[in-house]
C-alpha cells in the first residue's frame, strides 16, 4: 500500500511562477494553481480577475 500523500497550499506571487518552481523540488509529486481564501463558492480566473470575491491565487502542492 503507498503512503498516504500530503497537501500544501501556498502563496506567493503569481501562481504560474511558484508552480513552476515547486515542480522542480525533491519529494514533489504534483503542483496546481488553485484559488484559496475568499468568499465566492465556485472561483475561477474570471471571477477573481474581476475582483470583489477576496480570493488569493495559490498552488497546492503534493
Amino acid at each position: 500500500m503507498a503512503p498516504a500523500s500530503r497537501v500544501a497550499v501556498v502563496a506567493g506571487g503569481c501562481s504560474w511562477d511558484v508552480k513552476g518552481v515547486l515542480q522542480h523540488v525533491g519529494g514533489v509529486t504534483g503542483a496546481g494553481s488553485v484559488y484559496a481564501g475568499g468568499t465566492a463558492v465556485d472561483a475561477d480566473d474570471k471571477t477573481v480577475g474581476r475582483g470583489g470575491t477576496d480570493h488569493v491565487e495559490a498552488v497546492a502542492v503534493t
